[in-house]
Parts: structure tokens; sequence; C-alpha cells
């Protein structure tokens, strides 16, 4: 990665003009807010360029992948519709977890052609009942691919973290033979870069080989396209260049899903540099419809960023147990014994105020599901049954 400062959008345009003269060609091109995004190829070289003009005087990036050990970006393929496309918001029994063991997140989306796309996939084991176990269940039970086998279309990983990561290590060890799992997107950095990378450079790559599953490494502004369903990437590691020390969470690479004129943003378990930046870079070109609070609502999450990326009406999911909600929305458990820090508190519990408690969701007990129609709003399976309102409870 190549990076530039004090760039003029005039500039920036000039030097991909001269891309084109080189011979590439232009495979992509995407805009949010008043950034730029560009994607070239020749053969199986890529270049990827972003302009953002909001950063030292408009700063520009530019990517040279020559595709080792990776692939590109696949087209859009012609599909025959067989369901709505749906994304199921995975339960995690929690019983006999505390709060250091990291609380998992796990998607599912299930693609108009009855493929599925799986965000993280949660731990390997939850107490008594295993998260890879609960991931394999949403997609058999929920199968209509027409050749009757649970084919994923992308299995998609924000970060290394266990709790993220770990439920893909026992699923492909267990379910290898019987599901096919068509790639895998990540943006992976080295463990030279930050130590945290060492699940990347280590025990990925060895399960991948294993299953021949083909790796996608996505840069900001990029589209994935599976039947009608984009992956828009709006944030990686990337963008804190040139910064090495960023840690994991502040590294996860953020998603939005778009979806019959729907949105969903999936922020992972970004922190306060990723969120700040964000907000500087595309300010309310985030505001989406569903809105997946940072890192479990443990921190990281500004009430800018919250307040900036959802509208009042926005669904809020939380990749924490019930207990884990009350105690980061209302300042204590449910019990009434653990007090949480105001930083942390005052955000979450103004983001839940914002869209109504009803519309927020947590990891925990039913499965539900958020489906995406050609016309008309979202749907949702069920909305929870908040008990608390916390705008009947004292103020942090």
């Amino acid at each position: 990665m190549l990076g530039y400062e004090g760039v003029s959008k005039k500039e920036f345009e000039a030097f991909c003009e001269k891309i084109l003269q080189s011979g590439y060609v232009l495979w992509q091109k995407n805009e949010i807010g008043v950034n730029l995004f560009r994607t070239y190829r020749q053969n199986e070289k890529e270049l990827c360029l972003a302009f953002y003009p909001k950063l030292s005087g408009g700063t520009m990036h530019v990517f040279a992948d020559a595709h080792e050990g990776t692939v590109i970006i696949p087209e859009a393929e012609q599909y025959e519709k067989v369901r709505e496309a749906t994304l199921y918001n995975i339960s995690f029994d929690y019983s006999q977890k505390s709060i250091p063991d990291g609380y998992g997140m796990s998607y599912v989306i299930a693609l108009e052609d009855g493929r599925y796309i799986v965000m993280d996939g949660g731990y390997n084991k939850s107490s008594g009942s295993y998260a890879y176990e609960r991931l394999y269940r949403c997609l058999s039970e929920n199968n209509q691919h027409p050749s009757g086998k649970i084919v994923i279309a992308a299995w998609f990983m924000s970060h290394p973290h266990g709790d993220h990561y770990g439920a893909f290590e026992t699923f492909t060890d267990v379910y290898g033979e019987d599901v096919t799992i068509e790639c895998f997107v990540a943006n992976p950095y080295s463990y030279k870069m930050n130590t945290e990378g060492e699940w990347f450079t280590t025990k990925l790559p060895t399960i991948l080989n294993r299953w021949s599953i083909p790796l996608i490494k996505p840069h900001t502004g990029q589209i994935l396209t599976f039947c009608n369903t984009e992956l828009e990437v709006v944030f990686t590691h990337e963008n804190l260049y040139p910064d090495k020390n960023f840690g994991a969470n502040n590294a996860s690479t953020v998603i939005r899903l778009r979806q019959n004129g729907h949105t969903a943003l999936f922020s992972a378990d970004a922190c306060a540099a990723a969120s700040k930046m964000m907000v500087k870079l595309y300010g309310e070109e985030l505001k989406s419809e569903i809105f997946q609070v940072n890192h479990h609502g443990h921190s990281g999450g500004t009430w800018e960023f919250y307040d900036t990326v959802t509208f009042e009406d926005s669904y809020v999911l939380w990749t924490c147990p019930e207990e884990f909600f009350y105690y980061r929305t209302l300042g204590y458990y449910v019990d009434g014994k653990s007090i949480v820090d105001k930083s942390i508190l005052q955000p979450n519990r103004d983001l839940a105020l914002k869209v109504g408690f009803e519309r927020n969701f947590y990891a925990e007990g039913v499965v539900e599901s958020f489906t995406f129609p050609e016309n008309g709003a979202i749907t949702v399976s069920a909305e929870r049954d908040i008990t608390l309102d916390p705008a009947t409870q004292p103020q942090p």
C-alpha cells in the first residue's frame, strides 16, 4: 500500500487516466459521499485506488495486488430466485460464559438463489452448546438451495479474535465434507504488522488449503456482489495507515449490506479510532436500517458514530447476551448488582432510547430473521419483549 497526502480530486483523476493508458481496464467504480474508489485490472493484476478529500488536504491510497494466495473478486452471475433474501441473527448459549471470554458474532445472510453468506460465526464452544452447531442448525433448517446441499457463497471474517473465528475452525473440521464454501473474505494483516494478526498468517491458510477455499482480500470502497446482495467494504485496517499499532478490534473490516434498496451496517468490534475515522470520512452516508453495535456494546462505539449511522426507526443488533445488553444500556445487571462506566453506558443508552427498546436485538434466545423484500419495508420475524424501559430507570 502507498499513501499520498495533499492530493486534489483533479490530480486523482489524472492518475486514474494514466492507469488506463498503461493498459489497465476499469473494473469497478464506487463513491461513498465525496470519497472516490476505483478498481483496475490487467490479467491477474489489480490496482485499487481510494481518494479521501477530507483527510490531510486530500489523501490517496493505492493498492497493487498480484493476488498471490488470493483470488480477485468474482463477477456477479445470473441466477434463479428461489427465496427472499433474509438476515438471521444467530443466538448463543451464554449460560456458562463469563465477561472475559468474549461474546462472539454470528450472522447468516440467505441469498435469493439459496446460497448463504456467513459473517464471522462466533467462538468454538458455548457451555454445553457449540456455536458451530447452532450455526449449522440455522443453515440446515433454512436451506432452500436447489441441490439440497448447504452452499456458502462467502464466509466473511471481520478480525482475528477467537470469539469470531473459533466457530469457523470447528465448523470446517466437522462439516467440511458436507458443506460447500465457495470463498473466504477477509483483509488479513501480517504478524509483523501487528501480533494479533497471527491467526491470519498461521491457522487460516492451513484451513483454506485443506478445503480448497479461495481467499478474497477486499479493500475499502470495493463491492462484492452475490446474487443481488452487495457487501460494500467501508473500513479496513488500511484506513488507519500509517498507524500499525491498531489492535485487532480497530482493524475490524466493516461491511455495509445492500439488498433491494435496504441497508445493514456491521461494525464488528471496531473501536474508537475506527468509529471516529468513519464519521470523518462518510458522515451520514452510512445511515442504515439495521446496525450492529460496535464491540458487543463493550467499548469503542461513540454517540456521534451511533447517531450518524442510524435512523429513528433502525433495528439495532447487539452481539451479547440479554444480561449484558441490560448491563450496557441500563448501567447494571437485571439484579442490580454492577454499575458500568458512564463513558460506555451513555452512548449505548442513548442509542437504545433513540430507536426504541423494542427495536434492539441481543444474541440470545430465539433466532430472529430480517427479510429484505423487493418492495416494502424490512419484515422481522419477532420483536423482543423488553421488560425494562431505560426511560423509567435512574439516569447514569
